[in-house]
């Protein structure tokens, strides 16, 4: 009994010495002015914006640190921020804050709003602004043993989790007109990594422009690559109406799935399968009016390949020299090409048929089978 409870007596100390240190260390390697300094220049130097926080908080069990009110600015000094955040935290490996390092186990980030912008350019990310090429200014030597300590910091962000809550996504769209604002939110999700290496795997949850919920899931690898599957549900199609082109117009809601394959920010391959309800779709002389189901595989950018459009369910009209009206239930379908120009939409190869025996589908079976990167 009294090897026991000396035991326990040296692990109850172990631990109060573990805590002190930690307790101690914390603030010196992640607290100080220095830190706020060294991380404002190097982020000034890398996206020409300035980030700025409220309040830096530091938790010793488990090791957190929370940065409260934080944001980076606009593209100008009228612009509102490019991404702001309530709270981001960071919760820290124990063990090697006592040899003077930074490894974070997760990420969460919490009630933010990220501002994009895309022109006929692409989405503007913020970027560090081209300047000449200058010798680095000489460093000036640390102060104190506690400054020295803190240069010679090294973080490792390899991070395990990341964890999105009440964040919004609003995309300016000015590339068409009249320009768009998507704006996607409030989602919540994760991102968790297998091991070292290995695969994240991603699920996300969030409204679109309040008028439908899109579920997200999927994998993405190391090498930039993603295999993403996005289930929408009653989302409203009017914001298209701007990619579409002079006498075409989109209305209704969409429910379905989406698959994306490609690398990170550079999507080369969407596979749709959709149900379109309560449509009204206008092209050129054309109206169908009712649900349609679509299937594509587009490849891209820009995106383009085949379609295939099944109208049975929809009421159809021709105008123009040879009027035509078809009945919701009568078999009809469509297919051909989808293609992009100057970042609108429109139809190539197009072959209707009406009646039995009807254009077959394209096979698309978005998310049946997810490849791993």
């Amino acid at each position: 009994m009294a090897r026991v409870m000396r035991a326990g007596a040296i692990v109850l100390g172990l631990l109060v010495l573990l805590l002190a240190a930690v307790s101690i260390l914390l603030p010196r390697l992640v607290g100080g002015d220095d830190v706020r300094e060294r991380v404002t220049r190097e982020v000034l130097e890398r996206t020409g914006r300035e980030v700025a926080w409220q309040d830096l908080q530091l938790r010793v069990l488990p090791p957190r640190v929370e940065l409260v009110g934080s944001s980076l600015s606009g593209a100008t000094a009228d612009a509102p921020p490019f991404a702001e955040a309530q709270s981001i935290g960071l919760r820290l490996s124990l063990l090697p804050l006592l040899v003077g390092a930074v490894v974070v186990d997760s990420l969460e980030v919490q009630g933010a709003t990220l501002r994009l912008e895309r022109t006929s350019d692409g989405i503007q990310w913020p970027r560090a602004p081209e300047k000449e090429e200058k010798p680095e200014p000489a460093e000036r030597e640390p102060k104190s043993d506690a400054e020295r300590k803190q240069r010679s910091l090294k973080p490792d962000f390899g991070v395990k989790r990341v964890t999105l809550k009440d964040v919004r996504i609003v995309l300016h769209d000015s590339a068409v007109s009249p320009p768009v604002t998507w704006d996607l939110g409030p989602v919540s999700g994760s991102a968790e990594a297998e091991g070292p290496g290995g695969p994240i795997h991603l699920e996300v949850v969030g409204t679109l422009a309040g008028s439908g919920r899109i579920l997200g899931s999927g994998v993405a690898g190391l090498d930039r690559s993603v295999d993403l599957c996005l289930e929408l549900s009653g989302v409203g199609l009017a914001p298209l109406r701007s990619y579409l082109r002079r006498g075409q117009a989109l209305s209704g809601a969409v429910d379905g799935k989406i698959h994306l394959l490609g690398a990170a920010g550079e999507t080369d391959r969407l596979a749709l399968g959709l149900r379109l309800s309560n449509a009204v779709l206008d092209v050129e002389e054309l109206r169908a009016e009712g649900d349609l189901t679509l299937e594509a595989t587009l490849t891209g950018p820009p995106f383009a390949g085949p379609f295939h459009l099944d109208a049975s369910a929809a009421e159809l009209q021709t105008g123009g020299s040879v009027a035509f009206r078809k009945p919701s239930g009568m078999p009809a379908t469509a297919a051909g090409k989808l293609v992009s120009r100057d970042g609108r939409y429109d139809l190539e190869h197009v072959k209707v048929e009406i009646g039995a025996g009807g254009a077959g589908g394209s096979g698309a079976d978005p998310c049946a089978q997810e490849s791993k990167p």
